[in-house]
C-alpha cells in the first residue's frame, strides 16, 4: 500500500490530471518548490515522454524520501 503523502503517489495523481486534461499533446514544463519540486522530479523520472523542462526551486539535493517528508512537514 503507498503511502498518502508518498512521493509516488502525488505523481500518479499529477500524471493522471496530465492525462485527463489532454495536456500531454506536447512535453510539459514543470515547475516545483519545495515539496513540489520533488513530485515533479519524481514524475519525471516516472514518466519523461511526458516532460519537456523541469524547473525545481528550493529542493533539498539530498536525502531519501522519508527524510525530504519529514523535513518539509516540520517546516509547515
Amino acid at each position: 500500500m503507498v503511502a498518502r503523502y508518498s512521493l509516488s503517489l502525488k505523481a500518479d495523481e499529477l500524471e493522471a490530471f496530465v492525462l485527463e486534461l489532454d495536456l500531454y499533446t506536447h512535453p510539459i514544463a514543470l515547475v516545483g518548490h519545495g515539496l513540489g519540486a520533488a513530485v515533479a522530479l519524481k514524475f519525471a523520472t516516472m514518466s519523461p515522454r511526458l516532460v519537456g523542462a523541469l524547473c525545481l526551486v528550493e529542493m533539498p539535493a539530498t536525502g531519501t524520501e522519508g527524510d525530504y517528508l519529514r523535513y518539509h512537514y516540520a517546516q509547515v
